[in-house]
């Protein structure tokens, strides 16, 4: 391992010997499906312009 991926280590390695913890950045993304507006909007074709960049 390089320097700094000594050095990292020798950092996370007191951190752990202290007890302290780093919480990871985390993202939640929701999704909200509401079928009543899908059934009405979907014709079972692609659009158009798909339908054309596939030829």
């Amino acid at each position: 391992l390089g320097v700094t991926s000594n050095m990292n280590m020798e950092i996370l390695d007191t951190f752990n010997k202290a007890g302290l913890d780093f919480a990871f950045p985390t993202r939640t993304v929701y999704i909200q499906n509401d079928e009543s507006e899908h059934e009405s909007k979907d014709t079972g074709k692609a659009p158009e312009s798909k339908v054309d960049s596939l030829k």
